[in-house]
């Protein structure tokens, strides 16, 4: 991640409830490896710690293989705050520029295309992150993939601090 130009923005989290329904994915997965990967995104697009990930329909010892997986997802994420909202602020946000590939971060592989290409559009999509570059190369021999994202991130100092009572 690198930092954007600029000082940062007074804030709040923000809770999204998301029911993510993947379709037709290349390969399976199990339940851990989504919880992982999910996880992963969403704390390298901005969401604190504390959240809910609760995958379903995942593959499993013994079960048919199932390639269309669901993710129930409760999470915060920071939302910069502008004019008289700015008293309502409670930490600091800092814009920053994420880049999501095989390795970034590391739970991604490069047979991960398809799930991120339908997480760009069901995830992504939904929050409020500004995609400004995304390459997929998922029916190759050598699948490939590239998202770069720009989020609203807690400063450091932030990001250490308790839940306030109530949120």
């Amino acid at each position: 991640m690198t930092p954007a130009p600029g000082s940062g923005s007074p804030a709040q989290w923000r809770t999204y409830d998301l029911l993510i329904d993947l379709q037709q994915l290349p390969r399976s997965y199990s339940c851990t490896q989504l919880w992982y990967k999910l996880r992963d995104v969403l704390l390298d697009i901005g969401a604190r710690h504390y959240m809910l990930i609760e995958p379903y329909a995942c593959a499993a010892a013994g079960k048919p293989a199932t390639l269309s997986p669901r993710v129930h997802l409760k999470f915060q994420l920071p939302f910069p705050l502008a004019g008289a909202d700015t008293r309502y602020a409670e930490f600091t946000s800092l814009s920053k520029t994420i880049h999501l590939a095989p390795g970034e971060p590391a739970s991604l592989e490069r047979d991960d295309c398809a799930l991120m290409d339908q997480l760009r559009g069901l995830l992504l999509a939904a929050v409020p992150v500004r995609v400004s570059s995304a390459t997929f190369r998922c029916g190759s021999p050598s699948p490939s993939f590239a998202i770069t994202v720009a989020a609203a991130v807690a400063a450091p100092e932030a990001a250490a601090a308790p839940a306030a009572a109530g949120h």
